[in-house]
C-alpha cells in the first residue's frame, strides 16, 4: 500500500514534466533537457563512497555527461509528439579496502572506465511530456587500447523510471536525492 501511494505521488509529479500555458512541446522538451544536464553538472567530479555490494571503498571520476534527444511529430491525437532522451555518462573507478587509501588513489580516465547510457522515452500528452519507458546499457573497458564491451542491458517500465534516484531523477522532474540503497557519497 505504501509503495502504491509513493508511485501515485511520483506519477502526479512526473505527469507534467513541463507544462506551460502555450504548451510548445519542443520548448518544453528543451527545458527537460536543460534540467537534466544541470543535475549531472552539479554532481561532484570526484566521489568517494563505500559500495556494500563490492565490500570496498570506491573512488570515481566522472566526465561531463552528454545529454541528447530526438523528437518527432506523430499522427496520434493522444500523443502528437514522442521523444527520446539519451544520457551518456563516463566514469573511471578504482577501489580499495579503506577510505583513506582510496582517497589517495589517482583515478585515470584511461583505465577502468564505465560508460552507461540511459534512454528515457517520452510522449507529449495533455500538454505535458510524460515518461512512457526506457532502457539502459552499461559498458566497460579496462584500458584505453580496448573497445568498450557490453556488460548489461535492461528495459525499464514507466513505473521503474519514476522511482529513479540521483541526477537521473531530475531528468524526470523529481528531486535529485539519493536513496538509502544508493552509494553513500562522501565529499
Amino acid at each position: 500500500m505504501k509503495n502504491c501511494l509513493r508511485l501515485a505521488l511520483l506519477s502526479l509529479g512526473v505527469a507534467g514534466l513541463c507544462t506551460s500555458a502555450s504548451a510548445d512541446p519542443l520548448t518544453d522538451l528543451d527545458d527537460v533537457i536543460r534540467r537534466c544536464k544541470e543535475a549531472f553538472d552539479q554532481r561532484p567530479v570526484i566521489a568517494v563512497a563505500y559500495a556494500g555490494a563490492l565490500n570496498a571503498w570506491v573512488k570515481r571520476q566522472y566526465m561531463p555527461v552528454s545529454v541528447t534527444f530526438r523528437a518527432r511529430k506523430t499522427n496520434s491525437v493522444v500523443s502528437p509528439y514522442v521523444a527520446q532522451i539519451d544520457v551518456v555518462e563516463l566514469a573511471a573507478a578504482q577501489r580499495g579496502e579503506d577510505e583513506q587509501s582510496v582517497r589517495a588513489l589517482d583515478v585515470s580516465l584511461d583505465e577502468n572506465v564505465m560508460r552507461s547510457t540511459r534512454r528515457i522515452n517520452l510522449a507529449f500528452q495533455d500538454n505535458a511530456w510524460t515518461v512512457i519507458g526506457g532502457a539502459s546499457t552499461v559498458e566497460v573497458r579496462r584500458d584505453a587500447t580496448e573497445r568498450f564491451s557490453n556488460v548489461g542491458t535492461s528495459r525499464h517500465s514507466r513505473e521503474s523510471l519514476l522511482l529513479a534516484n540521483g541526477p537521473i531523477a531530475s531528468c524526470l522532474g523529481q528531486p535529485a536525492a539519493w536513496n538509502q540503497s544508493a552509494l553513500r557519497v562522501v565529499p
